[in-house]
């Protein structure tokens, strides 16, 4: 109504100003200078000048009607003075006359709106100079000023929504909404430029300040802040401008209400969201870093699909983006499915209730972040399986997931499967003067398999990777493992244990996803558990070995991955009461010039003490005094491979370097001599070594390391009795071409001799207790029978199968 009484007062004071014609005399410049006065008078009425709006309303009533009369009668006089002077002038009069009528009808209309008005300029006189503050009404109250004081329980600011505001505006309006918890703000529409020029809302406190840092509205979400009082900000810059913005206000009494409004947190990389819809916003309008990657698991357990839209993004189009990949549920891995989203506004569909949202950056440019919204549709009429999701925010940590589940309750009624989905997020790095690795632990564990079938629990390790090409970067999920393996589960056993492995898998970036699926079966207990540690830790580590108690240990580094440049790792071992430990590269891709495996002995006080032995492929086995020792790998930074796995036990406690000796093998089924590995020996030296066994039925020998002269000197096992005299029958030489042997009987004499030429460094010579033969033949008579009873098992419950289906 306000607005309405202005507009009639100014076309009044419009047409009166347009109606006075020139004259030069004096009195027409008085008039000029009246009609200017009462232009200034409309003006500071419109503006809500607090002087003008302090008058009485019954006075500026009477004031307006009289200038009305007055003017019209100055008119009249006027015209008839200078009729014969301004031609034309009398119609044109005529038509301002009766304009003038009307505007006197509608004021005698509007009478009764001037007594409500005038409490509203009681309130205004109160106020700044060149405020506005709106009515308490629930219907709310709009501005369309350049600032001002808005108080009600809702509102509206509309600041120029239709034309094109102006470089360098800065406008701000205080909000007043009384006993409001938080105000809910929406911006309904915008033309504002969109990098730079902004509207931002922050909550003020009692005294009028400041209390929580600004916050940007963008078009597509509600944005809360703590009432009952809050501050709109507009700010343009000096170059491109737009359309101005409409936005609209509300009061909140219910906290609760706000829940399925607000966003994921603005800097939180990567979290769980389960829920029909929802908002994913990271670093809307800050930068994020490189080498980010930010997983989200998002699920919709009641829908058939999801669709997301990339409402806002202000990232590097060529390199960094949104992916969204799904879950096969029936395998427990992810699909080759992966989507990208780049550009604003870009929308993906899935056909699935659970999709997995990464955010990736390259290590060029970086840009700001993203907003994403989600809405599921559909309906999942059979949910036969249950996601559990974990996302992890500590650098380091063990995972446990439970064993298999009963494939039925106690009433005989099917369950739903479990599917567990464990992810880790890379926030980013700068520059550090320390390198930082993240890898995966694997713990000893054991995976059962389903009834009637070779399908196991299963564990599968994921590494979200940024491929570069020439039209631009893409994303994909690298699988990086999956326990148990083909080769664990190549004979279908009911059960597969799988030992523990240090160093399973290592990351370029501090991220990765687990799904772990467990069987169902008809009926099991078990309170075992399938778990790992995931660890965030400086480059160049030393682990310490738990003591070994059993039998011999194992150190497996990165045995199915390949390693880096310039690594140093170490592990420092113990075998309790171990008086010499022996080493064996089992297996080894590393390049062979120049990364290498080196084992030394330690003193109680950790202190190295003796020789650094190397282990290649080409020279495997090692022995070091004492029951401590340091194995270090390192590479250098030219060519890399795949890593080792290298098994270490007691050895048996003879030195070395002593020539001949007896061993009684009474701890292990095995033993080593290892005479000058790694040094050279004598010319014409003649050492034997008797072994005497408990029972051992048969002896196994195999030369692991040698460099003694081939021609002229050797290594020689008897293969018959062995007594005090000597040997009875012929012995059996060891070379190159023939390193492996066995022997029948529980005690043998090895002997090596040199000639007096050429020498050459010594030999590593492994031997352990082997079957008997008749216990060997039994043994596979045994396996044949469990194989052929096992496939007329297979073969009966087919029939038995395809009879039901009948």
């Amino acid at each position: 109504m306000k607005i309405k009484i202005a507009a009639i007062i100014f076309h009044t004071l419009l047409v009166l100003s347009s109606a006075v014609p020139v004259k030069e005399d004096k009195d027409y410049r008085n008039k000029e200078q009246k009609l200017r006065k009462q232009r200034s008078l409309r003006t500071d009425f419109l503006n809500g000048d607090s002087q003008f709006a302090s008058e009485d309303l019954g006075k500026l009533q009477h004031t307006v009607v009289s200038l009305l009369e007055s003017s019209i009668g100055q008119l009249n006089e006027q015209v008839t003075q200078n009729n014969n002077r301004y031609k034309g002038l009398t119609e044109s009069f005529q038509e301002q006359q009766q304009l003038l009528r009307t505007i006197a009808d509608s004021i005698a209309v509007f009478h009764g709106e001037f007594s409500n008005f005038g409490k509203r300029l009681t309130q205004i006189e109160n106020m700044p100079t060149g405020t506005q503050e709106s009515t308490t009404s629930t219907l709310g109250a709009s501005t369309s000023h350049c600032g001002g004081r808005l108080q009600g329980e809702s509102g509206v600011i509309s600041y120029k929504e239709y034309e094109t505001y102006n470089d360098g505006e800065s406008c701000t309006w205080i909000i007043d909404v009384p006993e409001a918890l938080k105000i809910g703000f929406k911006l309904e529409k915008t033309g504002l430029e969109r990098c730079c020029d902004h509207v931002n809302v922050s909550s003020l406190d009692t005294a009028g300040l400041v209390q929580q840092a600004p916050v940007k509205l963008k078009s597509y979400r509600t944005v809360f802040v703590d009432g009952p009082k809050a501050m709109v900000r507009f700010t343009s810059d000096r170059s491109k401008n737009g359309l101005g913005f409409r936005l609209s206000y509300y009061k909140i009494t219910d906290l609760n209400s706000t829940i399925a409004e607000e966003t994921i947190n603005e800097s939180k990389c990567g979290g769980v969201i389960v829920g029909e819809t929802g908002e994913i916003s990271y670093k809307l309008d800050e930068s994020y870093l490189n080498n980010e990657r930010c997983v989200w698991l998002v699920h919709s357990p009641n829908n058939s699909s999801i669709t997301f839209n990339l409402q806002d993004a202000g990232f590097e189009k060529c390199c960094d983006f949104v992916s969204v990949t799904t879950i096969d549920p029936e395998t427990g891995t992810l699909r080759n499915d992966t989507r990208l989203l780049r550009e604003h506004d870009e929308t993906v569909t899935i056909q699935e209730s659970t999709a997995v949202i990464v955010f990736s950056s390259d290590r060029s440019t970086a840009g700001t972040g993203f907003f994403l919204k989600f809405t599921a549709s559909g309906v999942n009429t059979d949910p036969k399986y249950v996601y559990k999701f974990q996302h992890i925010a500590e650098p380091n940590g063990t995972i446990e997931y439970p064993a298999s589940q009963s494939y039925r309750d106690d009433d005989g009624i099917t369950k739903q499967q479990h599917i567990y989905v464990t992810a880790t997020s890379a926030k980013g790095h700068i520059d550090l003067p320390q390198r930082f690795i993240s890898g995966i632990d694997f713990n000893k564990s054991t995976f059962l398999k389903a009834n009637e079938t070779c399908v196991y629990d299963s564990l599968t390790f994921y590494e979200p990777k940024v491929i570069r090409k020439d039209e631009g970067s893409t994303h994909v999920w690298q699988k990086k493992a999956q326990i148990p393996n083909e080769n664990d589960t190549l004979l279908c056993p009911e059960i597969v244990s799988v030992p523990e492995q240090k160093g399973l898998l290592e990351f370029d970036v501090h991220s990765f996803l687990a799904i772990y699926k467990p069987i169902k079966k008809d009926t099991f207990e078990s309170n075992t558990t399938v778990s790992f540690n995931y660890y965030y830790k400086p480059y160049e580590s030393l682990e310490i070995v738990q003591p070994l108690e059993d039998e011999f240990g194992i150190i497996s580094y990165k045995e199915n991955q390949n390693y880096r440049n310039n690594e140093n790792y170490s592990w420092i071992i113990e075998v309790t009461n171990a008086t010499r430990i022996d080493f064996n590269l089992e297996q080894n891709g590393f390049e062979d010039c120049c990364d290498y495996v080196k084992v030394t002995s330690l003193d109680m006080t950790g202190q190295m003490q003796g020789a650094t032995l190397k282990l290649r492929a080409g020279s495997p086995t090692a022995s070091v005094t004492g029951s401590r020792a340091l194995v270090n790998f390192k590479s250098d930074g030219s060519t890399t491979g795949s890593g080792f796995r290298l098994r270490y036990e007691r050895g048996m406690s003879l030195d070395e370097n002593v020539c001949g000796g007896i061993l009684n093998p009474m701890l292990n089924d095995f033993g080593v001599i290892n005479y000058k590995a790694n040094e050279n020996y004598a010319n014409d030296e003649n050492c034997q070594w008797r072994i005497e066994t408990a029972g051992w039925g048969r002896i196994g020998f195999n030369l692991e390391q040698s460099g003694f002269e081939s021609c002229c000197d050797f290594v020689t096992i008897s293969s018959s009795s062995v007594t005090a005299n000597g040997i009875v029958s012929e012995p059996v030489q060891l070379k190159y071409d023939n390193r492996n042997i066995s022997i029948t009987g529980s005690s043998a004499l090895v002997k090596f001799t040199s000639d007096s030429s050429g020498t050459g460094t010594g030999f590593r010579l492994r031997f352990e207790k082997l079957p008997a033969l008749e216990d060997q033949d039994a043994q596979r008579d045994d396996d044949d029978i469990t194989l052929a009873l096992q496939a007329l098992r297979n073969k009966l419950n087919k029939l038995e199968g395809g009879r039901n289906q009948k």
